[in-house]
């Protein structure tokens, strides 16, 4: 794949941003599957963003939670894992984002 398919391939423009978000995994019925992930964002788009661990994300789909940028609000986000890849002792994931969740949603 050449950068040029690559760039036609996204939807929206990324932003690098360093944000430290939690992850929840969840099963194929969204229930909570396994322990937390600590993670930090390299880079945010309207459709998604891509993260750094120290565990990869092995479920499909997950909850992200991050501070919104113009308030103290936690925002709640159902996503669906596009690829978890080693990178050095890290992992790298990316995410692209499903639905916005309310309180009771989020657990």
């Amino acid at each position: 794949m050449t950068a040029e398919t690559d760039l036609n391939r996204r939807r929206s423009q990324r932003l690098t941003a360093h944000l430290v978000v939690t992850v929840q995994p969840l099963t194929s019925q969204r229930a909570p599957h396994g322990p937390l992930l600590d993670a930090v964002t390299i880079d945010l788009s309207q459709g998604g963003v891509c993260i750094v661990s120290d565990h990869p994300l092995l479920t499909d789909l997950a909850i992200i939670e991050m501070q919104a940028a113009a308030s103290a609000q936690t925002v709640r986000l159902l996503v669906r894992r596009i690829r978890c890849k080693r990178n050095g002792p890290m992992f790298e994931i990316a995410l692209r984002f499903v639905e916005k969740l309310t309180d009771e949603e989020a657990g």
